[in-house]
């Protein structure tokens, strides 16, 4: 569960008006469905936990392989492997619901084109891709730490395999998306900003700028380092509240959005 530090360092990303050197703002995202805004007034995360196994049906993993066209049988290449969460995949009822998750993860991508490369202080690099290699998944999270106006938070975890420290799935990124490939490392000038942030309370996503020492949000990263050797500068999910669920959009393997609900609490 977060700290203090971390829940200062979340407080003060709420509370910020304007980009800086350190932050991306864009307001008004998207509008949930009703059920959506629903998972609002969930008091633990086990209530959210709840509310997201009501809102979904299973789906077996070779069903879910056998979705994607580029790869259904090559062990790791499998979306069942290649996904975060590692537990039994569900999936929406309701198309809307689909709908709007998959919308903020275009909506994060969208943001970071946006961005003019080379325009200092803000953004330099490439931008964020929909790919095996780069953003595919995101952390679902009750957020606590305004016991009066609970938040559900989606943490984006985009540059998930960099060449220089994850050589094997970057490859195995490449052999299965070769026109949709573009090869980054921890080096890279793009790196610093793999993660955002979504709050559905606020219908705000924050893009944030990791690497400086200088970053009011550094308490939230779990690794700060770039010569880390496994996923530096991540902003950690327990350290924003509960991770109750882990989202997954293969949109390249003509595959919809699925997730994976975490063990409970208690």
């Amino acid at each position: 569960m977060p700290t203090q530090e971390q829940k200062v360092a979340l407080s003060r990303l709420k509370a910020a008006t304007s980009g800086s050197r350190y932050l991306s703002i864009t307001s008004d995202v998207a509008t949930p469905p009703d059920c959506v805004s629903g998972l609002l007034g969930s008091f633990t995360g086990d209530q959210l936990r709840d509310q997201l196994e009501r809102l979904s049906d299973k789906i077996s993993d070779d069903a879910l392989n056998n979705e994607s066209t580029l790869a259904k049988d090559k062990g790791y290449y499998k979306l069942s492997n290649w996904a975060s969460g590692g537990r039994a995949f569900r999936r929406f009822k309701e198309e809307t619901v689909t709908d709007y998750f998959e919308e903020l993860f275009e909506m994060v991508v969208a943001v970071s084109m946006s961005h003019q490369s080379g325009s200092p202080p803000w953004f330099d690099g490439e931008h964020i891709r929909l790919s095996r290699a780069d953003l595919f998944h995101g952390h679902l999270i009750f957020d606590n730490s305004t016991p009066s106006a609970q938040d559900v938070l989606l943490l984006f975890h985009a540059k998930e395999y960099p060449s220089d420290i994850e050589p094997n799935k970057s490859q195995f990124a490449k052999t299965l998306e070769p026109g949709n490939y573009e090869e980054f490392k921890t080096s890279s000038a793009d790196f610093k900003y793999r993660c955002s942030i979504f709050s559905l309370r606020h219908n705000k996503l924050w893009m944030l700028r990791l690497s400086d020492n200088g970053s009011p949000y550094r308490d939230l990263i779990a690794n700060r380092q770039l010569t880390a050797p496994q996923n530096p500068l991540r902003l950690e999910q327990d350290f924003l509240g509960d991770c109750v669920a882990d989202i997954n959009f293969f949109p390249n393997d003509n595959s919809r959005l699925f997730f994976c609900v975490m063990p409970r609490s208690s």
